[in-house]
C-alpha cells in the first residue's frame, strides 16, 4: 500500500495486521529528490514452499478478511495493490488463477506481476 500522505502505524491499526515492511512519507534518503510516499507492505513469503498460485491465493484470503479497512485506505486516497515478483528462466511461468485475479480485483486491488528473465 502507497500513498503520499500515508501513515504507516493508522494503516496497522486500522487493519490490525503488522506489516512487514513500512516507510514514512518523506525524502526518500536513497534518491535525492525521489519518490516520498509512505509505505505499507505485507510480504507473502510467510508461506515457504507454496506456489506462487498458492501464495497468492492465500495472499487473497488476507485481503478479503480485511477489505472494509482496505476500502477506506483507498478512499483516502491510497494505492492498494498487489506485487507478485520474481525470477522465471527457460523452464519456469508465472501461474495466477483467473479465480484469484478476480477476487482480488472485487476488493479493489489490482495485481501486478514483475518478473525477472536474467539469466543465472
Amino acid at each position: 500500500m502507497r500513498g503520499e500522505s500515508l501513515d504507516p502505524d493508522v494503516v496497522t491499526t486500522r487493519l490490525g495486521l503488522t506489516p512487514d515492511g513500512k516507510e514514512a512519507p518523506g525524502p526518500d534518503p536513497r534518491d535525492h529528490g525521489g519518490d516520498s510516499a509512505g509505505l505499507w507492505l505485507l510480504d507473502a513469503s510467510p508461506w515457504p514452499g507454496k506456489s506462487l498460485a498458492e501464495q497468492l491465493e492465500a495472499l487473497s484470503e488476507v485481503v478479503e478478511a480485511h477489505a472494509d479497512g482496505l476500502r477506506e485506505l483507498r478512499e483516502s486516497g491510497c494505492e492498494v495493490r498487489v506485487v507478485a515478483f520474481g525470477f522465471v528462466g527457460s523452464v519456469a511461468h508465472l501461474e495466477v488463477s483467473t479465480e484469484c485475479v478476480r477476487r482480488l480485483g472485487a476488493q479493489g486491488v489490482s495485481l501486478h506481476l514483475a518478473p525477472s528473465s536474467n539469466s543465472r
